[in-house]
């Protein structure tokens, strides 16, 4: 069985653009100032990379594909 290795993608800046980008520095600020693990900074970023990319109206996000 062969081992698959995920590279862990930590630059936010293509999709934390337009409301969540001015929130993103003062959330890693916040992480660091409380001892946060860098491992566990990095999973948190990329948590709010897919939920930017999911509300991110159109056809590459969800949120557009949930209205009825």
């Amino acid at each position: 069985m062969d081992i698959v290795r995920r590279t862990r993608r930590t630059d936010i800046g293509g999709f934390a653009d337009g409301r969540i980008e001015p929130h993103v520095d003062a959330f890693k600020q916040y992480l660091s100032q409380r001892r946060y693990a860098a491992k566990t900074v990095a999973t948190y970023l990329l948590c709010i990379t897919h939920f930017a990319q999911w509300a991110t109206p159109g056809p590459v996000g969800g949120a557009k594909s949930m209205r009825r």
